[in-house]
Protein backbone atom coordinates (compact mmCIF):
# COMPACT_ATOMS: atom_id res chain seq x y z
CA UNK A 1 0.00 0.00 0.00
CA UNK A 2 3.24 2.55 0.38
CA UNK A 3 4.71 1.57 -2.56
CA UNK A 4 1.01 2.47 -4.41
CA UNK A 5 0.65 5.57 -2.60
CA UNK A 6 4.50 6.59 -3.45
CA UNK A 7 3.79 5.68 -7.15
CA UNK A 8 0.51 7.92 -7.20
CA UNK A 9 2.01 11.01 -5.69
CA UNK A 10 5.33 9.93 -7.97
CA UNK A 11 4.02 9.25 -11.57
CA UNK A 12 0.50 9.33 -11.70
CA UNK A 13 -0.80 12.58 -13.28
CA UNK A 14 -3.10 11.48 -15.83
CA UNK A 15 -5.66 8.50 -15.92
CA UNK A 16 -7.53 8.69 -18.71
CA UNK A 17 -5.19 6.30 -20.57
CA UNK A 18 -2.63 4.12 -20.14
CA UNK A 19 -1.00 1.09 -21.99
CA UNK A 20 -1.01 -2.44 -20.84
CA UNK A 21 2.58 -4.66 -22.30
CA UNK A 22 1.54 -7.91 -23.68
CA UNK A 23 4.51 -10.36 -25.03
CA UNK A 24 3.25 -13.88 -26.41
CA UNK A 25 6.39 -16.33 -27.29
CA UNK A 26 6.74 -16.12 -31.43
CA UNK A 27 5.91 -12.66 -31.21
CA UNK A 28 8.81 -10.60 -31.94
CA UNK A 29 9.01 -7.78 -29.86
CA UNK A 30 6.63 -7.13 -27.26
CA UNK A 31 3.04 -5.19 -28.31
CA UNK A 32 1.25 -2.45 -25.72
CA UNK A 33 -2.55 -1.48 -25.85
CA UNK A 34 -4.55 0.66 -24.18
CA UNK A 35 -7.53 -0.13 -22.00
CA UNK A 36 -10.95 1.54 -22.87
CA UNK A 37 -10.93 2.59 -18.84
CA UNK A 38 -8.86 4.85 -16.68
CA UNK A 39 -6.06 3.58 -15.08
CA UNK A 40 -7.46 2.71 -11.62
CA UNK A 41 -5.54 1.87 -8.09
CA UNK A 42 -6.00 -2.04 -8.72
CA UNK A 43 -3.89 -2.00 -11.83
CA UNK A 44 -1.28 -0.43 -10.24
CA UNK A 45 -1.34 -2.87 -7.36
CA UNK A 46 -1.30 -5.65 -9.96
CA UNK A 47 2.20 -3.44 -11.70
CA UNK A 48 3.61 -3.65 -8.54
CA UNK A 49 2.80 -7.26 -7.55
CA UNK A 50 4.33 -8.19 -11.41
CA UNK A 51 1.06 -9.65 -13.05
CA UNK A 52 0.82 -7.14 -15.17
CA UNK A 53 3.18 -4.52 -16.79
CA UNK A 54 1.42 -0.83 -17.35
CA UNK A 55 2.53 2.73 -18.51
CA UNK A 56 1.27 5.89 -17.82
CA UNK A 57 0.84 9.22 -20.52
CA UNK A 58 1.55 12.87 -19.54
CA UNK A 59 -1.68 14.83 -19.65
CA UNK A 60 -2.11 17.05 -22.91
CA UNK A 61 -0.34 20.16 -21.04
CA UNK A 62 1.17 19.01 -17.85
CA UNK A 63 3.19 16.33 -16.48
CA UNK A 64 4.17 15.65 -13.28
CA UNK A 65 8.11 14.81 -14.05
CA UNK A 66 10.24 14.36 -16.94
CA UNK A 67 12.21 11.08 -18.08
CA UNK A 68 15.06 10.55 -20.69
CA UNK A 69 14.47 7.24 -21.84
CA UNK A 70 17.67 5.84 -22.89
CA UNK A 71 17.86 3.02 -25.28
CA UNK A 72 20.56 0.96 -27.45
CA UNK A 73 20.50 -2.00 -28.59
CA UNK A 74 23.93 -2.41 -26.49
CA UNK A 75 23.79 -2.35 -23.19
CA UNK A 76 27.31 -1.12 -22.52
CA UNK A 77 26.71 1.74 -24.25
CA UNK A 78 23.19 2.51 -23.15
CA UNK A 79 25.46 2.30 -19.57
CA UNK A 80 27.73 4.95 -20.59
CA UNK A 81 25.60 7.12 -22.20
CA UNK A 82 22.98 6.84 -19.00
CA UNK A 83 26.01 7.90 -16.54
CA UNK A 84 27.24 10.27 -18.87
CA UNK A 85 23.51 12.31 -18.88
CA UNK A 86 22.86 11.93 -15.18
CA UNK A 87 26.65 13.90 -14.51
CA UNK A 88 25.31 16.39 -17.15
CA UNK A 89 22.25 16.63 -15.62
CA UNK A 90 23.99 17.68 -11.93
CA UNK A 91 26.62 19.24 -13.40
CA UNK A 92 25.54 21.36 -15.64
CA UNK A 93 21.54 21.96 -14.84
CA UNK A 94 23.00 21.55 -10.96
CA UNK A 95 20.16 19.20 -10.28
CA UNK A 96 21.34 17.76 -7.10
CA UNK A 97 21.96 13.80 -7.48
CA UNK A 98 19.58 13.19 -4.94
CA UNK A 99 17.04 14.10 -7.71
CA UNK A 100 18.28 12.05 -10.30
CA UNK A 101 16.68 8.51 -10.20
CA UNK A 102 17.89 5.76 -12.78
CA UNK A 103 15.85 2.45 -13.69
CA UNK A 104 16.98 -0.13 -15.53
CA UNK A 105 14.18 -0.64 -17.87
CA UNK A 106 14.24 -4.54 -18.46
CA UNK A 107 15.24 -4.66 -21.68
CA UNK A 108 18.12 -2.51 -23.47
CA UNK A 109 18.39 0.63 -21.36
CA UNK A 110 17.70 3.20 -18.81
CA UNK A 111 14.89 5.42 -17.77
CA UNK A 112 16.11 9.28 -15.99
CA UNK A 113 14.04 10.63 -14.10
CA UNK A 114 13.43 13.93 -12.25
CA UNK A 115 10.50 14.15 -10.02
CA UNK A 116 9.12 17.88 -9.72
CA UNK A 117 7.22 19.34 -7.00
CA UNK A 118 4.71 21.00 -8.96
CA UNK A 119 3.58 19.78 -12.45
CA UNK A 120 5.59 21.33 -15.28
CA UNK A 121 4.04 22.46 -18.77
CA UNK A 122 4.52 20.06 -21.71
CA UNK A 123 6.40 22.22 -24.08
CA UNK A 124 8.82 23.62 -21.10
CA UNK A 125 9.77 20.34 -20.40
CA UNK A 126 10.35 19.41 -24.36
CA UNK A 127 12.28 22.67 -24.46
CA UNK A 128 14.40 21.26 -21.34
CA UNK A 129 15.00 18.13 -23.29
CA UNK A 130 16.46 19.42 -26.33
CA UNK A 131 18.54 21.69 -24.14
CA UNK A 132 19.91 18.67 -22.30
CA UNK A 133 20.56 16.73 -25.48
CA UNK A 134 21.78 19.86 -27.17
CA UNK A 135 24.78 20.05 -24.24
CA UNK A 136 25.09 16.00 -23.89
CA UNK A 137 26.48 16.69 -27.40
CA UNK A 138 27.08 14.12 -30.66
CA UNK A 139 25.52 10.44 -29.64
CA UNK A 140 26.55 6.93 -31.20
CA UNK A 141 24.25 5.99 -33.92
CA UNK A 142 23.10 3.43 -31.71
CA UNK A 143 21.59 5.32 -28.66
CA UNK A 144 18.52 7.43 -28.51
CA UNK A 145 17.30 8.85 -25.98
CA UNK A 146 13.94 10.01 -26.28
CA UNK A 147 10.87 11.72 -23.72
CA UNK A 148 8.93 10.24 -21.86
CA UNK A 149 5.90 10.15 -20.57
CA UNK A 150 3.89 12.16 -23.41
CA UNK A 151 0.40 12.58 -23.75
CA UNK A 152 0.89 10.92 -26.67
CA UNK A 153 3.18 8.18 -26.01
CA UNK A 154 3.70 5.97 -22.90
CA UNK A 155 6.22 5.42 -20.20
CA UNK A 156 6.48 1.91 -18.74
CA UNK A 157 6.34 2.31 -14.79
CA UNK A 158 9.58 0.46 -12.45
CA UNK A 159 9.22 -2.24 -10.56
CA UNK A 160 7.40 -4.67 -12.50
CA UNK A 161 8.50 -7.41 -14.95
CA UNK A 162 9.19 -6.77 -18.82
CA UNK A 163 7.35 -9.10 -20.27
CA UNK A 164 9.60 -10.56 -23.02
CA UNK A 165 12.95 -10.25 -21.02
CA UNK A 166 11.52 -11.29 -17.51
CA UNK A 167 13.41 -8.91 -16.06
CA UNK A 168 12.55 -7.12 -13.04
CA UNK A 169 12.79 -3.31 -13.78
CA UNK A 170 14.36 -2.03 -10.85
CA UNK A 171 16.17 1.07 -9.50
CA UNK A 172 19.81 1.53 -10.08
CA UNK A 173 22.36 3.84 -8.13
CA UNK A 174 22.84 6.33 -10.75
CA UNK A 175 26.68 6.82 -10.40
CA UNK A 176 27.08 3.10 -10.64
CA UNK A 177 23.76 1.58 -11.85
CA UNK A 178 23.96 -1.42 -9.90
CA UNK A 179 20.82 -2.27 -8.73
CA UNK A 180 19.14 -1.16 -5.40
CA UNK A 181 17.23 -2.72 -2.80
CA UNK A 182 13.76 -1.39 -2.84
CA UNK A 183 12.83 -0.94 1.16
CA UNK A 184 9.74 0.51 2.22
CA UNK A 185 11.06 3.53 2.45
CA UNK A 186 12.64 3.96 -0.99
CA UNK A 187 9.42 6.05 -2.76
CA UNK A 188 9.29 8.33 0.77
CA UNK A 189 13.14 8.95 0.05
CA UNK A 190 12.41 9.57 -3.49
CA UNK A 191 9.77 12.23 -3.00
CA UNK A 192 11.80 14.17 -0.21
Amino acid sequence: EQLLEQIKNLYIGYRKNYIKMYYNKGMSKVKYYRPTWALQDNQILAHIRQKETIGIFAGQIFSKFICFDVDSPELKLSKHTTKALVVLLNHDYNISLDDIHVSFSGKKGYHVEIFLDEFIESNKMEHFYYDVLNNLGKLSEKVEIELRPLHTVGLKLPLSIHKQTNKYCHFVDNQTLRKKQILKNTFYQLNQ
